[in-house]
């Protein structure tokens, strides 16, 4: 992973073989980025993503094998500000980052096979084949995300609140 940062900009390049999520994370720690906007395009290996299901408030995972045209990434990174809560006796979704003041990411994806079919959903794990650009666009504003019962999910927020 290499990136470069122009103002309150950055462009980061992944490489062949390297996990999105995991650079993502890394990108964060190491630049200081506390809350970011971020989208990109780029070519995917695999990747699993997954749908939500409001009325279970679950995910349904599914693994998909490229290679794959990344044709949109969008998300979001910000730091957890809140202290950890109890563990809820439903599953996580994903891995959730518990450390007050780490990187949580939001990111989704739409992938085009080679017959030009689209999937997409919320990402869990992609690995790149070729390349993804990603550019981060830095917000001054201190976001951080909190469960919502309701949805099931830790929904983004402004930290003050």
């Amino acid at each position: 992973m290499r990136y470069y940062e122009a103002n309150q900009n950055y462009v980061v390049i992944l490489a062949k073989g390297e996990e999105l999520m995991d650079c993502l994370r890394q990108f964060a720690r190491e630049s200081g980025v506390s809350a970011a906007w971020l989208q990109g395009i780029g070519a995917a290996l695999e990747a699993e993503v997954g749908y939500y299901h409001l009325d279970s408030q679950s995910y349904q995972w599914k693994a998909f094998s490229g290679p794959l045209e990344i044709t949109n990434l969008q998300g979001n990174i910000v730091n957890l500000f809140e202290p950890e809560r109890p563990q809820s006796r439903r599953p996580e979704p994903v891995e959730r980052v518990k450390k007050q003041g780490e990187p949580a990411l939001h990111v989704h994806v739409t992938m085009a096979n080679d017959t030009y079919g689209c999937i997409g959903g919320h990402v869990k794990k992609l690995t790149v084949s070729a390349t993804c650009e990603i550019f981060v666009q830095k917000i001054n504003l201190a976001l951080t995300r909190q469960r919502d019962t309701a949805v099931g999910l830790e929904l983004l927020q402004p930290a003050s609140e």
